[in-house]
């Protein structure tokens, strides 16, 4: 029943993910020619399928190149990874079970959780590398649900998510767990009631920023933004908006409601307003003048000037992996629509 909760847990922050405060800086603004992102994508759909009685769910992409694409989901093995080479997708033989996230580096250096388990990808199988369990309590009595994986180099690596415990009855206990390059290591942060669904580290003040849910039952859930300095967790956004934690090179776009923010000199500063635009959430991209968005009506780009439907869709948008001329929209947990500039 534990495990059974968190899951449902998960998927129900996974479903309302997509769909998704002020300070003063007297500095002049340095001159920005990056040049705006094209438009001119040609668009390609492949639908994954199973035969009959097979069922599953697909929820996060990842790829070192065009070659060499991952999606990792839930379901019956070997549906519940899938791997792209360039030509064709195909299931891929495993014996991990259902993931949620999937992260990586290189083509022979991937990670991805589910459940209470990090597996890793070497270039040839993917195996179970650690499980984990809340601390202080006897084993068997909590239970821990891994929601996202991310890291800004192979030696540093993090994985968040919620547990339960047994013992206090407590739920959606925040934990966050740490690679080094050697091994896991959940760090230690005071309790937070909450599971958390993201984390990103911010390059200009070398902190890391969490999202996480809180979730209400009779009431409306509370969506929550962290701040983590490694060893510090300081709330700094609490509210009933759909709000995530996205990265673009290296700095920190919060994504709440139709708003995005950036952290400048501590502080939450509102960056973009979309608020009479069709858009919903996330950042996915390659600058601030490229970058794209869940919108009511599909895929949104934001090219510098304005904000546009760019793929019309009422498929559901899971995840997307943007590349230097491709992207790769994962819809409805099984449907991929690619999309590449025109030479």
């Amino acid at each position: 029943m534990k495990k059974i909760f968190l899951w449902n847990v998960l998927l129900l922050v996974l479903l309302t993910l997509p769909l998704v405060l002020c300070g003063c800086n007297t500095t002049e603004p340095p001159i920005d020619n990056t040049e705006p992102g094209r438009r001119d994508y040609k668009w390609t759909i492949d639908t994954l399928t199973a035969p009959t009685g097979n069922l599953f769910y697909l929820w996060s992409i990842w790829g070192s190149d065009t070659s060499d694409i991952w999606i990792v989901g839930q379901g019956d093995m070997p549906y519940n990874i899938w791997h792209f080479d360039g030509k064709e997708w195909k299931s891929y033989s495993n014996h991990i079970g259902s993931l949620i996230s999937v992260y990586g580096f290189e083509k022979d250096n991937l990670w991805a959780l589910g459940g209470d388990c990090v597996t890793h990808f070497a270039g040839a199988v993917w195996n179970i590398y650690k499980c984990f369990d809340l601390p202080n309590n006897p084993p068997n009595s909590a239970d821990i649900g891994l929601s996202h994986i991310w890291g800004n180099s192979a030696d540093n690596i993090f994985a968040v998510g919620g547990g339960y415990s047994s013992l206090t009855g407590i739920a959606d206990i925040g934990v966050i767990f740490r690679f080094n390059g050697k091994e896991w290591e959940q760090l230690q942060i005071p309790q937070q009631n909450v599971v958390f669904t993201r984390i990103k580290k911010n390059l200009n003040n070398e902190k890391y920023y969490l999202s996480g849910t809180r979730l209400g039952g009779s009431v409306p859930d509370t969506n929550k933004i962290y701040e983590f300095d490694g060893i510090n967790l300081r709330e700094i956004w609490s509210g009933t908006e759909i709000a995530t934690v996205n990265e673009i090179n290296g700095i920190i776009y919060l994504a709440i409601g139709k708003k995005i923010y950036k952290i400048q000199y501590n502080n939450l500063n509102e960056w973009q307003d979309f608020s009479n635009t069709t858009y919903l959430g996330r950042v996915w991209g390659r600058s601030e003048k490229d970058f794209f968005g869940v919108a009511s009506d599909g895929l949104a780009h934001y090219n510098g000037t304005d904000l546009i439907t760019i793929y019309p869709t009422n498929f559901f948008i899971n995840d997307l992996f943007v590349m230097e001329k491709d992207i790769y929209m994962l819809c409805e947990n099984r449907i991929i629509i690619h999309g590449k500039l025109k030479d």
